[in-house]
């Protein structure tokens, strides 16, 4: 499930891939070299979206059903103003 969210990110796609590419271009490393920072890569991944879920989990137990609207609320605002701002060049 991990490495789905992983791959379903464009942004995540792209950057991973220019830094293999630039890996690829400055380093004499090979195989190992490359093998290794896809593992790492990965587990940066999985210890993120484990920590996001883990946290979302929490909160869903101890928050009050007002105040879960109200960060889902928040949150959906933050994103549209960043989607904006990037719209507009503004980032």
């Amino acid at each position: 499930m991990v490495l789905g969210l992983t791959l379903l990110n464009p942004v995540t796609i792209t950057y991973f891939t220019t830094l293999i590419l630039g890996l690829k271009a400055t380093s004499s490393g090979g195989t190992v070299t490359s093998l290794v920072f896809v593992a790492g890569a990965f587990l940066a991944s999985f210890s993120w979206q484990s920590f996001l879920s883990g946290m979302s989990g929490l909160a869903h137990k101890r928050f009050s059903a007002r105040l879960q609207t109200a960060t889902f609320a928040a949150g959906n605002v933050m994103i549209i103003a960043l989607g904006v701002a990037i719209l507009f060049g503004l980032m």
